[in-house]
């Protein structure tokens, strides 16, 4: 979940002092909004999550100001003033939202703000002139190369069907770097194992080409071989017994089973597989252009992240190592 398509969860959230968004708002923008959402996924190529994160986002919104007792109750176009934004920002930040939290939730009000001035319900966007919150971007968590080559490795069961599924999801995923979306959409006719290639949808249906060696050949054929899976259109690389497409959450839990056996993993979901696709490349001198087009980032900046691992680690290394250091 790109940071503006999160859950909006945020730290201390026990007692969440903001209304539980409803399916459909009553107030006057309620058709609008249900027609901005299709927008976003029709017109703008947003993801399903996305587009139900930012049309909750707006939702919550105008129903904090409908009931907000210090602004009187604002029905839905007075809500969409500077004042009553202002406040809700302020209302943000006391109830602990986190600063990417409320970064995201900005964005949504944002995206309704212009659409609402493109249709000629307000003049200006409100919600253009908050300030943002600064959020700190932690490092991305990543595996230690020779702990996962040892995973990767073996050994493995022998004659389990299982097994050599999970193996070549991790050895996929690691090979690669996609997404954890990226892999549980992969049909047969995506991927090209003569070739060492394999087509992906990424965030805002982006198609890409990605590449993996030999040994993520290897052991994406000894599963497919022995998968039962069909060759035609629509057929999934990953299933599970009953022949269905693996969901995402089954891929985290067999990842993670996996890889908490190892001694020094940096984190056990999918999504580390990926920060240490791009931490190992940059490690062995990849440069980060060609690392932005295998991640699929549409931003330089995005994938600059994994220089600041690279610096990290080197510091860290001249702090354990040099007689001066210390």
């Amino acid at each position: 979940m790109s940071p503006a398509a999160g859950s909006g969860s945020r730290r201390g959230s026990a007692c969440d002092p903001a209304p539980t968004a409803r399916k459909n708002s009553g107030g006057p923008l309620g058709a609008v909004l249900r027609n901005w959402g299709r927008q976003l996924l029709g017109v703008e190529g947003k993801s399903a999550h996305t587009a139900e994160a930012y049309e909750s986002d707006v939702r919550l919104f105008l129903e904090w100001a409908a009931q907000s007792k210090s602004l009187g109750g604002l029905d839905d176009l007075d809500a969409w003033k500077r004042p009553a934004m202002r406040a809700y920002m302020s209302h943000l930040t006391t109830a602990r939202f986190s600063p990417r939290s409320i970064i995201r939730k900005v964005a949504a009000l944002r995206s309704f703000g212009r659409y609402l001035v493109r249709r000629g319900l307000i003049e200006s966007d409100p919600a253009s002139l908050l300030t943002l919150p600064r959020a700190s971007r932690p490092l991305p968590r990543f595996i230690p190369e020779g702990e996962l080559q040892s995973l990767l490795d073996g050994p493995w069961p022998e004659g389990d069907p299982r097994s050599r599924r999970d193996r070549a999801i991790i050895e996929l995923l690691y090979a690669t770097g996609m997404r954890l979306s990226e892999l549980v959409g992969l049909d047969r006719e995506d991927v090209d194992l003569a070739e060492g290639t394999a087509r992906v949808m990424g965030k805002g249906r982006k198609e890409r080409i990605v590449c993996f060696g030999p040994p993520a050949r290897a052991t994406l054929s000894a599963h497919l071989s022995g998968a039962g899976t069909g060759k035609g259109e629509g057929h999934p690389i990953f299933t599970g017994p009953t022949g269905k497409r693996l969901s995402p959450r089954t891929v985290q839990r067999r990842v993670h089973a996996h890889l908490s056996r190892l001694a020094r993993a940096g984190g056990t979901s999918p999504h580390v597989l990926r920060h240490s696709f791009a931490t190992h490349l940059l490690d062995r001198g990849a440069e980060i252009r060609c690392i932005q087009e295998l991640l699929g980032h549409s931003r330089l900046s995005t994938t600059q992240i994994y220089t600041h691992v690279s610096i990290e680690a080197l510091r860290n290394a001249v702090d354990r190592y040099h007689p001066r250091a210390k």
